[in-house]
């Protein structure tokens, strides 16, 4: 299902979120609104990419203006959508979404020089584990792939639920979904290198002595033990070269 949102997820959202009231909105306002926002209008392109019983990103904004209006506007409490849509996500959305850290964990945890080394001195073998799934006419690893990878072809051992959340985390947003979906569908080599990074926040969550007491650099390299393996390369240690300073700085 992934870039998209099910409806069966959508409505969970919804009743985590505390938009079904059973008064402006309920179950059955979040029925006919799904629907509605999947309605094709003229012109538009159809696609698997964009299933009818799924929201794309555009389609989950729409849906939420529909909400906002059916919440607060029909029932005279906001008298525009500016207003309803305001309301609603300053009151149900941001107080009980609580998205995961997506920038936040590259920006805290994974861009760090520890992680940087631990990756650049085993570049070669993840590259190698990159090719392993090319075919001909296919230089790139697609997100099948990068299941397999995490699922079956390792002992990494990660269930459905969780794969997913990984590979989608490792992506960036695509700006014009509905012409360029299969950016979601492919995995560059730069997102594998984050891959690795996801991979082990998720695992070592379930170890929590481990979790705390190691860093995501040392971390990385328990899980590029088995991604490696898969290839027959052995990982490599980050090797600590100290450059002693010289007795005399003022000679230079």
């Amino acid at each position: 299902m992934f870039p998209n949102i099910s409806w069966i997820d959508f409505g969970n959202f919804c009743e985590k979120c505390k938009i079904i009231d059973g008064k402006g909105v309920t179950l059955s306002t979040v029925d006919r609104a799904f629907i509605a926002a999947n309605v094709a209008v003229e012109g538009q392109k159809l696609s698997e990419d964009n299933p009818t019983n799924a929201l794309s990103r555009f389609e989950f904004l729409e849906i939420l203006a529909r909400l906002a209006h059916s919440k607060f506007v029909e029932t005279k409490i906001c008298p525009t959508y500016e207003e309803a849509m305001t309301k609603l996500l300053e009151e149900h959305i941001f107080p009980h979404a609580n998205p995961e850290p997506w920038q936040e964990f590259r920006d805290e945890l994974l861009w760090t020089i520890d992680v940087n080394d631990v990756l650049e001195v085993n570049l070669e073998g993840l590259k190698k584990v990159y090719t392993n799934y090319h075919e001909p006419r296919k230089k790139y690893m697609t997100m099948n792939d990068a299941m397999s990878l995490m699922m079956k072809d390792t002992n990494l051992g990660l269930i459905e639920k969780d794969a997913i959340y990984c590979f989608g985390m490792c992506k960036m947003s695509v700006i014009y979904e509905q012409e360029n979906m299969w950016q979601y569908k492919q995995l560059k080599f730069v997102e594998l290198l984050e891959l690795m990074g996801r991979i082990t926040h998720q695992k070592f969550k379930d170890h929590p002595e481990l979790h705390e007491s190691l860093t995501l650099a040392q971390k990385i390299e328990h899980v590029l033990d088995s991604v490696l393996r898969m290839v027959g390369v052995e990982r490599k240690d980050v090797q600590n070269n100290v450059v002693e300073e010289s007795e005399s700085d003022d000679d230079y």
